[in-house]
């Protein structure tokens, strides 16, 4: 049961990516994904296998 709830509270690095770029591409196709979004990305993708490690 604990476990199925930390899958549905984490938004995979898929979803996160998806999110960022339909924000990109209101403001501008062509630009790339920022600094900031990219390590945003990184830190949940490591928070995801600390948890996978935890369980």
């Amino acid at each position: 049961m604990g476990h199925y709830n930390i899958s549905r509270n984490y938004t995979s690095p898929r979803e996160i990516w998806k999110l960022s770029r339909r924000r990109r591409f209101s403001s501008d196709p062509l630009e790339p994904i920022t600094e900031t979004a990219f390590e945003d990305l990184r830190a949940s993708i490591q928070e995801s296998k600390g948890r996978l490690v935890s369980l």
